[in-house]
């Protein structure tokens, strides 16, 4: 049976910027161990399988699936994933889509302009911006979106190669749908140094899925948590173990919206919007627009954008 898919770049500011993604347009008749044979082939961070939803308020439904495991709910797929459902259902443009996580509300924005910096590109780019609404689970206390790591920051510092001064503040476990372990630096200069100890590797510890991740992050500018801060500029970078190995990844969405519900709680609710810098250390410079503030519900309400860019597509025979 064929398969079709497709490629893309998302949160890219170039064509070969970003995060790649693999979504397949119809997965219907592939089970759990086959998606998972298939991402593994595809060998990116995230591949992604649409499949009809089991929810009539969705548009689409998404399996995500990284080489080893499959997720809940990821930043960049569902971004790509937005893209693709709107190629494949022309006229929509805000829609929900489901995962493991819940719905999730996308809002696709205008095309990209030629003006935009999208290149090299010397053929016409498929370039879209989407916008989600990350799933928090509205059956839990944003309190209970945290939890305190039981090591030290010595231990930390050693594992990313850093000083304890270069901390801004205690690491955190932060879960608003896929779970990340954050790190607060005081400064660029200190998120360029790390260098995660591959020694310390059996040391790392584990989200409560098991998957052993560290998400760095300096705030330029006021740090504090006060003022306006309604353009705030946030650098970041984020490792994982990947098969007994350190692997990087230039753009992550949901550890994005995990330091915009960290960075939230440290403002005591109040709004703010920020562009969050990724990648450049790997040459796929990537930038992640997001926003936060606490609805009336008393949930939090975060919000994660960026470009999808399609470089290609295919047929799988299986």
């Amino acid at each position: 049976m064929d398969y079709r898919f497709r490629l893309l770049n998302v949160f890219a500011e170039s064509q070969f910027g970003g995060n790649p993604l693999c979504v397949f347009e119809d997965a219907r008749g592939l089970d759990a161990l086959q998606m998972q044979t298939l991402a593994a082939q595809f060998n990116l961070s995230e591949t992604v399988f649409l499949l009809p939803p089991h929810d009539t308020n969705a548009l689409a439904s998404l399996r995500i699936f990284t080489t080893t495991s499959e997720l809940p709910f990821a930043g960049h797929p569902t971004i790509g994933a937005a893209s693709v459902v709107a190629a494949l259902k022309p006229g929509f443009d805000c829609f929900m889509l489901q995962c493991q996580a819940g719905l999730i509300e996308i809002r696709g924005e205008s095309l990209l302009t030629p003006a935009t910096p999208i290149a090299p590109a010397p053929a016409p780019v498929k370039a879209s911006h989407w916008t989600l609404t990350v799933p928090v689970n509205q059956n839990k206390t944003f309190d209970e979106c945290f939890r305190t790591p039981t090591q030290d920051l010595h231990f930390f510092a050693q594992l990313l190669g850093l000083q304890g001064s270069d901390f801004l503040s205690e690491p955190m476990w932060v879960n608003t749908g896929n779970e990340h372990l954050l790190f607060p630096l005081n400064s660029a200069q200190a998120l360029e140094r790390a260098n995660p100890n591959a020694a310390m590797l059996e040391a790392w510890p584990s989200s409560l899925a098991g998957r052993q991740n560290a998400y760095l992050f300096a705030i330029e500018g006021d740090q504090s948590g006060g003022g306006d801060a309604e353009n705030l500029t946030v650098s970041a970078r984020y490792w994982f173990v990947k098969q007994g190995s350190i692997a990087v990844d230039p753009a992550t969405g949901s550890a994005a919206a995990n330091w915009a519900a960290w960075h939230l709680r440290h403002r005591h609710g109040r709004k703010f919007a920020a562009q969050v810098k990724q990648g450049h250390q790997i040459n796929r410079p990537s930038k992640l627009l997001v926003s936060a503030e606490i609805d009336t519900n008393q949930v939090p309400r975060i919000q994660v954008g960026g470009n999808a860019i399609e470089i290609g597509s295919g047929v799988l025979h299986l």
